[in-house]
């Protein structure tokens, strides 16, 4: 993600609806839009521990990586995920908070 980071810092960011995802292998074409989303000024790294991840949640939703070809990831249909390999990493998505069941007391993080 790093890479994306160092990218949208020199180039403007556009759309979705200017720029489509499409699930399958191609050069990226790069084009500018007259409409931008938000502003990429900077970006740091976070340590992998459970307290810098929710420091770093207090100020801001951070990018991560997770291995969503595993069937639990692509089949999941509700509830707190148990799975979460760390290795094999090959989607990055945003991690935006977390919370505690009310039931069962688990923690859990909201992507």
């Amino acid at each position: 993600m790093n890479g994306a980071f160092k990218y949208l810092k020199k180039h403007t960011e556009v759309l979705d609806a200017d720029y489509p995802y499409v699930p399958k292998k191609n050069k990226c074409h790069e084009k500018t839009a007259e409409h931008t989303t938000v502003k990429v000024t900077g970006y740091k790294n976070v340590k992998s521990n459970v307290a810098a991840i929710k420091a770093a949640l207090a100020v801001q939703p951070i990018a991560i990586g997770v291995r969503a070809g595993q069937d639990s990831f692509r089949m999941y249909s509700g509830g707190i995920m148990q799975d979460c390999s760390a290795s094999g990493l090959d989607h990055g998505i945003l991690l935006a908070g977390w919370g505690v069941d009310e039931v069962s007391g688990e923690e859990y993080w909201l992507v």
